[in-house]
């Protein structure tokens, strides 16, 4: 079994559980911890760091990982040890230092000018990354009508983005 020391960057809740993606404090990239069945997001007792309490962004955490599980459209996937999380501390200077180091200043935001990567782009070929920080001067967080979910608008370098919010914490 390996472990990982990362950076919490990410926690959102989706379909009864959790995806929780970070940056290596080792400086060697992101991480996303999945299950073998990449579709079922985590289950509560698979992140939990104590009684009753998961991963917050900004914690800095040690993951039990048992191997690469990367998919060409998501090369960061690891799969999931089954050993408990361990809290090791909240994030330091140096922690935000290494996610300031990260941000992707746009235009195109993961190789696209847009909120998705159409699949055809990168069909037969593996992407570069599929997590990214960002840190557009203004933002605005709007509710879609016809679905009732929480987006974002935003632009980097004159490229317009609307995404979903998956953690509206």
């Amino acid at each position: 079994m390996l472990e990982a020391e990362i950076i919490c960057v990410a926690r959102s809740h989706m379909n009864l559980g959790w995806c929780v993606a970070g940056l290596r404090t080792d400086g060697e990239g992101w991480i996303r911890p999945v299950n073998e069945d990449m579709e079922e997001p985590l289950r509560p007792d698979q992140i939990r760091l104590g009684p009753g309490r998961l991963p917050y962004v900004g914690d800095v955490c040690r993951v039990p990982l048992l191997r690469p599980l990367q998919q060409p459209y998501q090369p960061e996937n690891w799969l999931v040890g089954r050993q408990p999380w361990r809290l090791v501390r909240a994030w330091t200077a140096e922690d935000i230092a290494l996610c300031i180091e990260c941000i992707e200043s746009g235009p195109n935001l993961l190789d696209s000018p847009g909120d998705s990567v159409p699949a055809a782009a990168v069909w037969g070929q593996a992407v570069r990354a599929s997590l990214a920080i960002v840190a557009p001067k203004d933002a605005e967080c709007y509710v879609r009508e016809r679905d009732g979910r929480p987006r974002m608008l935003f632009a980097l370098e004159g490229v317009d983005y609307d995404l979903a919010v998956t953690d509206p914490v």
